[in-house]
């Protein structure tokens, strides 16, 4: 797992997986302490499936959004 912090409340997190290779998770903290997650498969060069999910923490957000992100990628391929 690769984490590249961009700025005060927003991170990026690499890592890879058995479906889809490598996974991008672009996570924002909210001025109300809760956590947005985004992710999608590097190889979707449009960004065309995304997965998404929120949290009070950002762990929790992460692995949400990567399950509705292998969730959505399976049923779009």
């Amino acid at each position: 797992m690769e984490v590249n912090v961009v700025s005060n409340g927003f991170h990026i997190v690499k890592t890879r997986d058995q479906i889809g290779g490598t996974l991008r998770t672009d996570v924002f903290e909210l001025d109300t302490g809760r956590f947005q997650a985004f992710s999608n498969y590097i190889q979707d060069k449009e960004e065309e499936i995304i997965g998404f999910a929120e949290s009070f923490n950002a762990k929790e957000a992460i692995r949400l959004s990567r399950k509705d992100l292998r969730k959505q990628w399976q049923s779009a391929r």
